[in-house]
This record gives structure tokens, C-alpha cells and sequence, in this order.
């Protein structure tokens, strides 16, 4: 990356991050998810920059990356939350397991 390419890159970070910040906001609901969804999409975009400075609506190509992976991360706390929610489901039949767990000969407990 040559010294225009990163000025250029940082003057449109100054510029634009807290107004980002409020777009992922709106996917998130949440601020320090808002705020590192949206470095993650500038650090795509540094990656990037070829595809970034070539774009001829920078805001937008941001934009739809804040929007990626903000859905990204939608989805995962929403499986994650789903496994939670499996493992409290099953932990009623947790003491049924530990009843027969320390039992040295399998099938013993049948008898």
C-alpha cells in the first residue's frame, strides 16, 4: 500500500467510523458489538484495498461488509444460544447419568 493509499484509507476511517458504527448498530443491537463489527469490516477493507479504493462507492462496499458480518454474527449467538438452551434441556437426565457412572461392570445396574 503506498503512503496516498493509507492517508486516503485513514482520512475515510476518521470520517466515517462512529457514523458506521450506528449503521452495525442497527443490525446489533448492541454497541461493542456495533464497534467491533465495524473494525473488522475496516480491517477487510485495509486487506482489500485494491478492491476497496478501486470501488467507486467506498461507503457502500463498507457498508456491505459491516452488514456480512454483522448477519455473521447474528447467527452465530443465535446457534450458540441454541446449544445453550439444548445442554439446560438435558440436564434433568444429568443425575440419572451420574447415578449409573460409577458403576464398574456395565449393565450391572440391571440386575
Amino acid at each position: 500500500m503506498t503512503r496516498e493509499e493509507a492517508a486516503r484509507f485513514e482520512v475515510f476511517y476518521r470520517e466515517n467510523f462512529e457514523k458506521l458504527v450506528g449503521y452495525a448498530y442497527r443490525f446489533l443491537k448492541n454497541w461493542d458489538d456495533a464497534k467491533e463489527v465495524t473494525q473488522e469490516a475496516f480491517l477487510t477493507a485495509l486487506i482489500r484495498i485494491d478492491r476497496f479504493h478501486a470501488s467507486e462507492n467506498q461507503q457502500g462496499w463498507i457498508k456491505s461488509a459491516i452488514r456480512k458480518k454483522a448477519q455473521n454474527l447474528n447467527k452465530t449467538k443465535a446457534i450458540r444460544s441454541q446449544a445453550i438452551v439444548s445442554v439446560n434441556e438435558t440436564a434433568p437426565f444429568a443425575a440419572e447419568y451420574d447415578r449409573y457412572s460409577n458403576v464398574d461392570t456395565p449393565f450391572a445396574h440391571c440386575a
